[in-house]
């Protein structure tokens, strides 16, 4: 049954249902992950709710399919940082103000006219890793008031404003993911290289009281320049 309504109210019902369908951002739960397309299917859990002529109906998001993901690079992508994505990673949701069809198939930087006058639809949302809730919150060991932290399961890469750079983690490869050559230690290599300078020195004393000959003295080999790194350094 439709109601007589002033116009004022006709206003405020027009304005309420114009607010309560304008999409601007919320957060989400990635179902799926397509890392070639750098996309992600997401599910809303907010309800939302509509109000009809006579009563108040519970709606609630579908699914949205293939958003894409936003990560952090410049240099036209030759530049970047890019995490893992799971299944059940949260992300924050927004909705572009115009229809992004024809600039997303661009290298972002031409005018665009959009052909569909469609505003923050659902289908022109982007995606942003995080944030946290409060039950979801990053490790205090995660973040610090003035290091960059990068952890990855208790891995670390810390860096200091003194530009000291810390490598936590069980093993270091560099070069390359498959790396196995070993690299020597300092303290390790200095031991035996003064172990081996030791040892010649005394085969040549030897050497010398055993001829019985009269020669010049020869110089034992004396301590070289240290071998070790004074910038790189190990637990190990």
């Amino acid at each position: 049954m439709i109601n007589d309504l002033s116009d004022q109210q006709a206003l405020s019902n027009l304005s309420d249902y114009n607010q309560a369908n304008l999409n601007t951002a919320i957060p989400g739960e990635v179902i799926k992950y397509d890392r070639k397309n750098q996309t992600v299917d997401v599910k809303i859990h907010f309800t939302e709710w509509l109000k009809t002529e006579e009563d108040v109906e519970e709606q609630e998001w579908s699914e949205l399919s293939a958003v894409p993901l936003m990560a952090q690079q410049t240099d036209k992508g030759n530049i970047s940082i890019t995490f893992p994505v799971k299944k059940g990673d949260i992300v924050f949701i927004m909705f572009a103000q115009r229809s992004l069809d024809e600039w997303s198939q661009t290298e972002g930087n031409q005018k665009i006219t959009p052909k569909d006058l469609r505003i923050h639809d659902p289908s022109d949302a982007v995606a942003f890793l995080g944030p946290g809730t409060a039950k979801r919150k990053l490790p205090e060991s995660s973040s610090h008031d003035d290091n960059l932290v990068i952890n990855v399961s208790g891995t670390q890469i810390i860096v200091t404003p003194d530009g000291t750079v810390s490598i936590v983690g069980n093993r270091l490869n560099i070069g390359s993911e498959s790396a196995s050559t070993a690299i020597a230690r300092g303290d390790n290599t200095e031991s035996r290289l003064s172990a081996i300078e030791g040892k010649i020195n005394d085969i040549l004393s030897v050497a010398l009281v055993a001829s019985g000959q009269i020669l010049p003295p020869v110089p034992p080999i004396l301590p070289g320049a240290s071998v070790s790194s004074g910038k790189a350094f190990t637990n190990d």
